[in-house]
């Protein structure tokens, strides 16, 4: 009787932080804990459901040239999306990745130039209209990272994205 009591007045509590199943006087999941809390929770669930889908691992950044408010992402077939967003200002690191044959696909009337990475890693990046797009391999996948702002709240520049991709590698 003790523990229902418990159960119950910490479900009046998480009622209000996050939305919730209840199973036999247990709380079986949550699905969403605030964004404004920890945004990179969701970054955790999408990457560790690929990992268990496809036993490949996704690095995601460390570092960004601003705040992020808000991650959010998808899993279609082998590719992975996820975005990095400061809903204030309208910036955002957009991450798409997926495994390849060992060779980095360059979009069509390619207009990217070599650059050296950290850690021995070789990309491609190109000026999109709105930032920065950098394509790169690490461990047979191909990671399209972009770097996207208005020019008004921020703007991209090469250096920021190419601190952000250096921040996303494995030790070696």
């Amino acid at each position: 009787m003790k523990l229902k009591i418990l159960i119950l007045s910490l479900l009046v509590v998480f009622s209000f932080v996050a939305p919730h199943f209840i199973k036999a006087d247990r709380i079986s999941e949550i699905k969403v804990i605030s964004d404004e809390a920890n945004p990179f929770m969701n970054e955790l669930i999408l990457t560790k459901e690929y990992k268990e889908k496809f036993n490949k691992q996704i690095y995601g950044p460390g570092y960004f040239p601003f705040k992020i408010t808000h991650v959010s992402g998808k899993i279609s077939g082998e590719k992975i999306t996820l975005y990095y967003k400061n809903v204030k200002t309208p910036c955002v690191v957009k991450i798409q990745a997926e495994p390849t044959a060992g060779e980095i696909i360059l979009p069509k009337g390619n207009m990217y130039k070599p650059t050296k990475l950290q850690k021995g890693y070789k990309g491609f990046i190109g000026e999109l209209p709105e930032g920065y797009e950098l394509i790169l391999l690490i461990d047979n996948i191909q990671y399209n990272v972009k770097l996207i702002g208005n020019s008004t709240n921020y703007k991209p520049s090469k250096s920021d994205l190419i601190k952000v991709v250096n921040s996303m590698f494995p030790p070696k």
